[in-house]
């Protein structure tokens, strides 16, 4: 039984022992009893098919109390949903003393302020490689291979069992050549490796096939990891490959609200391109420590908490348009 599941049936369970008083069980028993009767043959005719009636009449009585009863009690907990969505709106509109449009508020709170997870200590490695295919034709063409590797820790805020889904969303370079190129090579979780990555690699390049020259990302989906408790953590390490044009664009996202990033580039043929990068984020990045990026290390790092979608984008062009062939 998958987690999702298993707190279906939970939440379910906990739901109808709230709603079985006393009385109800008694009730419910008392016609269980009375239809067990009715057919020992211990009474007469007459006695038999009233212990009958009447025990029916008690079991088909608890079971329309009981769903009555979980009807007024989800319609109950449906209205103070829209009271408290009201409330938090009233609240965001005082406080910031604006009209706010209650969508704006609706999205602000499912984006961010019901986050069950969040992401500390995120950091991204990206090493820019010349490399070279050869086509269908013959002809030599150059490509970047682009070497990544994320650290980060992903910590519950929640109250109940909370699963987090590991993985990553990796470009299609759409050509057959390249295609072969993007492969995840290791995934931790507190320094366990995840097992079966050659064959989630496969299900990545059928993915990429089935994807018919649409540009698009494919997600990578390494595992899932149980964080029990509030607090509770998970120290995710994931290192994987990409095949990138020549002069190109890579943009880092986070699913989950992370407390900041911080990216650093090698690029292994320093002076060839220029790198540089834009926070997809209102702040800025932090002032890099002198001299970096003379030797073709980049370093950028936010340091203010992001909302899901946010990061940073970065690019790289080449100094010489010329080289570019």
């Amino acid at each position: 039984m998958t987690s999702k599941n298993k707190d279906s049936w939970d939440n379910l369970a906990a739901e109808f022992r709230d709603i079985f008083s006393k009385g109800t069980l008694v009730a419910g028993l008392i016609g269980i009893i009375l239809l067990i009767l009715s057919h020992t043959g211990w009474f007469s005719p007459f006695w038999s098919l009233a212990s009958k009636e009447i025990g029916f009449a008690f079991v088909v009585a608890v079971i329309v109390g009981v769903l009555v009863e979980r009807r007024h009690r989800r319609r109950w907990s449906d209205d103070m949903d829209e009271r408290m969505e009201e409330m938090a709106n009233n609240v965001f509109s005082g406080v910031f003393q604006t009209d706010l449009p209650n969508e704006l508020v609706s999205e602000a709170i499912d984006i961010g302020l019901k986050a069950k997870v969040i992401r500390e200590d995120f950091n991204l490695n990206y090493t820019l490689l010349d490399a070279s295919f050869t086509d269908e034709e013959g002809v030599e063409n150059s490509y970047v291979l682009v070497e990544a590797e994320a650290r980060f820790t992903l910590r519950s805020i929640g109250t109940n069992d909370t699963p987090v889904k590991v993985g990553v969303s990796l470009p299609d370079p759409q050509i057959s050549a390249l295609r072969e190129q993007v492969i995840v090579t290791r995934v931790e979780i507190n320094g366990e490796p995840i097992r079966g990555l050659d064959e989630k690699n496969s299900e990545l390049q059928k993915a990429f096939a089935d994807n018919d020259g649409a540009y698009g990302d494919v997600a990578f989906f390494a595992g899932e990891h149980e964080l029990p408790e509030r607090g509770d953590f998970a120290h995710i390490r994931a290192c994987y490959k990409m095949a990138k044009e020549v002069e190109d664009t890579e943009v880092v996202r986070s699913l989950y609200p992370s407390n900041g990033v911080t990216l650093t580039v090698f690029d292994r043929t320093p002076g060839k391109r220029r790198v540089a990068a834009h926070p997809i984020h209102p702040g800025k990045f932090e002032r890099a420590p002198d001299g970096v990026g003379a030797k073709g290390v980049y370093t950028w790092r936010l340091s203010r908490y992001l909302l899901p979608q946010q990061g940073i984008m970065f690019w790289w062009k080449l100094a010489n348009r010329g080289d570019k062939q």
